[in-house]
């Protein structure tokens, strides 16, 4: 039974870095001034990052038990990536409804930003830089003390 969720886990994995890598082909075509369609990299990203995360919450292995910072960093985590997701609102509706030639950087940049500092912050490495921080700067005002 093991295996068989790391497989599965694996495979989502995959297919998540597959539906992110495919804004690489997408990238180079723009920089090299080829006129491409921004649909079919949408969907074998939307494709591969769903299905990845599908992939991935159907295993059956129940996950550990948290504490409270670790819940507080889910929670945050998961906030940001659902903002991140959902700043491609106004510009569908600004594009789709509103009829506007509307600027495409701006939202991939806030799209990018929600995503990635959601990650970052759902995997616990703030918690552990925070904890070393705080660490650090008592053993600094102890060994401050001591020299006095």
């Amino acid at each position: 039974m093991e295996s068989l969720s790391t497989s599965r886990i694996n495979l989502g994995k995959m297919l998540m870095w597959l539906g992110i890598l495919a804004w690489a082909p997408y990238g180079y075509m723009q920089i090299s001034g080829k006129e491409v369609s921004l649909l079919p990299f949408l969907a074998i990203h939307l494709t591969g990052v769903i299905g990845g995360l599908w992939v991935k919450k159907r295993q059956k292995v129940s996950p550990p038990p948290l504490n409270s910072s670790k819940k507080r960093s889910l929670l945050i985590g998961n906030i940001l990536i659902m903002l991140g997701i959902l700043v491609w609102a106004p510009y569908l509706y600004l594009q789709r409804i509103g009829g506007l030639d509307v600027e495409i950087a701006p939202y991939v940049f806030a799209h990018l930003s929600g995503i990635l500092s959601g990650i970052f912050i759902r995997s616990g490495i703030l918690d552990k830089l925070l904890q070393r921080f705080l660490k650090n700067s008592k053993r600094i005002k102890i060994e401050q003390i001591s020299i006095e």
